[in-house]
């Protein structure tokens, strides 16, 4: 008897840790799915998967912000690292 009620608490255990661990991934997941949607569609469309797959997010990103590309924050960032 006891060796049945210490497999279902790891049972249970177990169920919990993995229920846990996609309800922290989640908001990853949607952020990455939610980056390949168009800008209109990402409150309009509940669903996880885009209907328009679309990587406009990440050129407009690589841009940057105010002319400063995003490749310019990295290079700044590895110089302070290498001169730390």
């Amino acid at each position: 008897m006891k060796y049945k009620y210490r497999h279902f608490n790891e049972f249970i255990y177990h169920v919990f840790l993995i229920l846990f661990g996609v309800i922290m991934l989640y908001p990853l997941i949607w952020m990455f799915f939610s980056a390949l949607k168009p800008n209109v569609e990402i409150f309009k469309n509940i669903s996880l998967i885009p209907q328009t797959w679309t990587f406009e997010n990440y050129i407009s990103g690589w841009q940057g912000i105010s002319g400063v590309t995003y490749g310019r924050f990295f290079a700044n960032s590895f110089l302070i690292v290498f001169l730390q």
